[in-house]
């Protein structure tokens, strides 16, 4: 099963729930990923010991801070090209945080890389070396950081691929998506009822 989720901030359901998100990167909307999680486990649904969560980009950073913030809640996740420290990921954020100078608190509590002690389950970072969206020596920083706290982090770096890893170059996006699929068996398991994947919409 997989769900998909419009988070707050998303477009479509009016001015108050777009705003929703602002100056709240990696609050609120994390709160709505867990609450369609426990939707699900309280409907009988899914086996709660056997859901993940994956996405990219800023939905990368929402893997990351449900993992770090949400322990025991994702048995596995997956973060593509993370944007796990806002101060370097500047293209949109502005638009919700306003300039990190002016907001050095809320860019410091919305960087997932300044939480990863919290993390417990298992973390995969997928990411182009060609990134110039997000910057990859930021999940190398991440990588080094969960060393050295004894975290379980699997690093896929990715030779030649931009921003859109899992959309360009058909050679290295079977090769990522083979990572994410056996990663996601070895961690959610196999057969007639399948773990749950959350993934931001």
């Amino acid at each position: 099963m997989i769900l998909n989720v419009d988070i707050s901030g998303s477009s479509g359901y009016g001015k108050a729930f777009r705003q929703r998100i602002a100056m709240d990167y990696g609050g609120v909307d994390v709160q709505d990923l867990y609450s369609g999680v426990r939707y699900l486990v309280g409907q009988g649904y899914v086996d709660e010991h056997r859901v993940g969560i994956w996405c990219s980009s800023y939905g990368g950073l929402l893997t990351a801070m449900s993992l770090f913030t949400k322990p025991g809640v994702y048995a596995a996740g997956l973060a593509g090209a993370p944007a796990t420290s806002l101060f370097h990921a500047l293209t949109g954020e502005m638009q919700t945080m306003m300039a990190p100078q002016d907001h050095m608190e809320q860019y410091a509590k919305s960087s997932a890389f300044l939480k990863s002690n919290g993390l417990q389950d298992h973390l995969m970072i997928i990411h182009g070396m060609r990134d110039d969206t997000v910057l990859f020596k930021d999940s190398v920083t991440l990588e080094q950081r969960l060393i050295l706290e004894g975290k379980d982090i699997t690093m896929v770096a990715l030779s030649d691929a931009p921003h859109g890893w899992d959309t360009e170059g058909l050679a290295q996006t079977r090769f990522a998506f083979h990572k994410l699929v056996d990663y996601f068996k070895t961690y959610l398991g196999e057969g007639p009822n399948p773990g749950t994947t959350i993934h931001l919409n």
